[in-house]
């Protein structure tokens, strides 16, 4: 809500929209700035004792519904996404004239921290771990070794410092790179794996157990043209394109 909010703002100007009253699903209106304050509040306090947020059922990758079954599992993706809203926020704050519910920078190096101590593997992000304690999308494992998503959005939200941004895009590149594309993680999962999920029952190399999924080769995209990488966005967006050579 607050990322879409923020572009449709960046679009439009149109801050009066902040204030305009909305339902929850579940109790009375409240305006649009409240909905994205509780929003990020929700996701803020639904950590887990490594300072990540819980993956409950499955995030971006509806077919990685396994880590979290049990109410511990997490996923460094979601949680970078929420340093990247609530820089958002607080950028929104600051150009409407609004006091956000909660110290923001405060939360930011709270949940950044434990990003570095959790998932930095000193040489890319690791996808989370598994209600049980154990990583997955880590070097440690025999498939699913590294996703594009962590990767990305440590870009996206900032959340990596700038001078690992090159060495993140070049691990990225040599791994997940295809000639289509690039890859949602690799090695695929050759058998279902219950502490993965439903992308590891599927065909290996086909849809979510490691094919190239153009929704997360575009946030990479974005991330390229970010770290000013300009030459190789256009490179890998020809890929995508459906009469590529």
């Amino acid at each position: 809500l607050t990322l879409m909010t923020a572009v449709y703002l960046i679009e439009t100007a149109d801050f009066d929209f902040l204030q305009e009253r909305l339902p929850f699903m579940d109790g009375p209106p409240a305006t649009v700035w409240e909905h994205m304050n509780r929003g990020l509040d929700y996701l803020f306090n639904d950590r887990n004792a490594r300072g990540l947020v819980r993956i409950r059922f499955a995030d971006w990758n509806d077919g990685l519904d396994g880590p979290g079954k049990g109410g511990e599992g997490d996923s460094t993706m979601v949680t970078m996404s929420l340093v990247g809203a609530l820089r958002e926020l607080k950028a929104i704050a600051g150009v409407a004239n609004l006091k956000p519910i909660y110290d923001i920078d405060e939360r930011i190096g709270l949940v950044c921290d434990a990003l570095e101590k959790k998932t930095w593997t000193g040489e890319y992000y690791i996808r989370g771990y598994r209600d049980d304690g154990r990583p997955y999308g880590a070097p440690s494992e025999t498939y699913g070794q590294i996703y594009i998503n962590p990767q990305t959005w440590s870009i996206l939200a900032e959340v990596a410092p700038r001078e690992r941004w090159e060495t993140l895009i070049d691990v990225t590149t040599r791994r997940l790179s295809h000639p289509y594309g690039f890859r949602l993680f690799y090695p695929a999962y050759p058998q279902y794996d219950p502490t993965i999920g439903r992308c590891s029952g599927e065909l290996t190399g086909i849809f979510e157990n490691g094919a190239v999924y153009n929704h997360a080769f575009a946030f990479f995209l974005h991330a390229l043209w970010k770290a000013g990488r300009y030459a190789e966005a256009w490179k890998h967006f020809q890929k995508m394109i459906p009469d590529s050579a």
